[in-house]
């Protein structure tokens, strides 16, 4: 099984309508969250990739919501919107100029 290194120098999430104590709640173990998730991502043998910048859009969650399901959703939306990017690269690269 070959290795693949992530580097995120920098997740930037506004929120709006959601309480401090809900944010705090879903960062405390974002990190394991996405190294969980991001375990889950298929690379081409090349082994390295260059995502640049990714937008995950917005995501919409109940009022009632807690700090896992916000955690869960922005990971799920990193691991989907990361995993779209590669495999684009990866057409691409196939396909040529």
């Amino acid at each position: 099984m070959s290795r693949f290194r992530i580097n995120i120098e920098r997740i930037n999430v506004s929120l709006h309508g959601v309480s401090a104590g809900v944010v705090e709640q879903a960062s405390e173990s974002l990190e394991a969250e996405l190294k969980r998730r991001l375990g889950t991502i298929r690379v081409s043998q090349r082994g390295a990739a260059d995502p640049g910048f990714l937008n995950l859009g917005p995501i919409h969650i109940e009022p009632s919501a807690d700090g896992a399901t916000l955690r869960s959703l922005v990971a799920e939306r990193l691991t989907a919107a990361l995993q779209r990017q590669l495999d684009a690269d990866e057409d691409n690269e196939v396909l040529g100029p």
